[in-house]
């Protein structure tokens, strides 16, 4: 079913509730002037329509969970969700920059395999999988994202080609603290018991929902896997990046290209070093700046342009001296091996 079907029919659904829900006045003068709750559909601009469906109808029929459709397949998530679907639904795509840079040029010939480290309901390693047939290890802490993540692997066929692991990576085996962002499932974060909630919490962290969940080390999980290259690893934890990557210390060197967000104030709250987290980023010698966020950075992935790694790091020193709470950029670390996919400007 296509999007535009898909909201018409909640958009009918909603108004119907809706008008379950009014007082017997209401209901009278709406039948009397003859109006129909369906031509709501043709007059509602797009952005209202999604607003109606991803907040309004949950509310009035208590809805668990909506499919949209778009490029990269049918997914399920949550209508609480006031940015990931949304967007979905807007545009039938997500980090279109990112599949292009790890898709459609890695992983173009269907070999190797996919780390993908906060996986939420699986709009990057489930396109991956069933476009390329490429291998994907996908990690998700949180019990409702991780339910639409493994029927989001279903709904798309790609069961024999994606493990799910319902963990958040850190760098010893226990159980963590996750703050539940209520409007932005992509926004769960450890609350870390290093910093003080009420110290950095320019974001009013301290007063989301907090659930408890397990944790391990990526280098533990793995430890039976043999990896085929290319091996290319998506970590998108808000802030927890330090401790996934001491916890996997003996799988770093077998990955060939690593994306990751440097965001200095999530960092800060995890309780994390930069300092530490740039020495991780000097076990790779190449590196890129980006920022996925701001659209068509890389309309071709081929012009993606790998720099010495201590230049990048000291960039983004630079960077975040004067960064604010939101500041936050895209870090590509690749090995040698990716001068063969990206190379240097002027040259290949």
């Amino acid at each position: 079913m296509s999007i535009k079907k898909v909201t018409k029919s909640f958009i009918h659904q909603a108004c119907v509730s809706l008008f379950n829900h009014l007082s017997p006045p209401l209901r009278a003068k709406i039948v009397r002037d003859g109006v129909d709750m369906s031509d709501l559909y043709s007059h509602l601009p797009p952005r209202l329509l999604i607003d109606l469906c991803m907040g309004s109808m949950p509310r009035l029929q208590n809805i668990k969970s909506v499919v949209i459709t778009g490029a990269l397949g049918a997914f399920e998530g949550s209508p609480k969700d006031r940015v990931i679907l949304p967007h979905y639904a807007r545009t039938g795509t997500w980090s279109p920059e990112l599949h292009s840079l790890i898709s459609n040029n890695i992983f173009q010939d269907g070999q190797g395999t996919f780390l993908d480290i906060g996986a939420n309901i699986g709009l990057t390693c489930v396109p991956v999988a069933s476009r390329h047939r490429v291998t994907c290890i996908a990690f998700e802490p949180d019990p409702t994202n991780f339910t639409f993540l493994k029927n989001n692997i279903t709904r798309n066929g790609v069961n024999d080609l994606i493990q799910p692991y319902n963990l958040a990576l850190f760098d010893t085996a226990t159980e963590l603290e996750m703050e539940l962002s209520p409007d932005n499932l992509g926004d769960h974060r450890i609350r870390s018991s290093d910093v003080s909630p009420s110290a950095a919490d320019a974001f009013n962290e301290s007063q989301r929902r907090v659930i408890n969940i397990k944790a391990a080390r990526l280098d533990d999980v793995l430890i039976n896997y043999t990896l085929s290259s290319p091996v290319v690893a998506k970590l998108d934890v808000q802030g927890a990046e330090l401790h996934v990557l001491r916890g996997g210390t003996q799988t770093l060197p077998h990955i060939d290209l690593l994306v990751l967000e440097f965001w200095p104030y999530g960092l800060a709250r995890a309780g994390a070093s930069t300092d530490e987290l740039f020495e991780y980023f000097a076990r790779f010698p190449l590196g890129a700046i980006l920022n996925f966020d701001r659209p068509h950075e890389i309309p071709f992935a081929t012009t993606l342009e790998l720099n010495d790694i201590e230049s990048v790091i000291a960039t983004l020193k630079g960077m975040s001296l004067h960064a604010d709470h939101d500041f936050h950029v895209d870090i590509v670390l690749a090995r040698e091996s990716m001068l063969n996919v990206f190379p240097p400007r002027g040259k290949g």
